[in-house]
């Protein structure tokens, strides 16, 4: 490996997380930053998009392998969506639902209503 990859791994280098993750993190990175300014043409343009799921065991590394490039993301300002945890959530949005929010424990007190109003 060389280049942007080679980078990102020695990055990383002395984590926890399993060399196959940040090697799968590196090329998510890439094509996150070029996003449709790179393509090729073929009857239609096709993107370098990358939709990556991590499998393992619990406490394998997988979130750290997510964080690491969410942050280096954040840090270039790469717009980038929401992290789904479970198969049932993306079961959810591969069919379109919105995802289920996590209630609020700051809710502010309902306030009574003001029948003259």
């Amino acid at each position: 490996m060389s280049g942007i990859i080679q980078d990102f791994m020695e990055l990383v280098e002395g984590t926890e997380v399993p060399e196959l993750f940040n090697i799968w993190g590196g090329f998510t990175l890439v094509s996150a930053c070029v996003s449709r300014r790179v393509y090729f043409m073929h009857h239609m343009p096709i993107y370098p998009n990358i939709y990556t799921i991590l499998v393992g065991d619990a406490g394998n590394g997988k979130s750290m392998a997510i964080m690491q490039v969410r942050d280096l993301l954040t840090d270039l300002e790469v717009p980038m969506s929401h992290t789904i945890e479970t198969p049932e959530g993306l079961m959810r949005r591969m069919a379109g639902d919105p995802p289920k929010t996590r209630p609020s424990s700051s809710r502010e007190p309902s306030r009574p209503t003001d029948p003259a109003a």
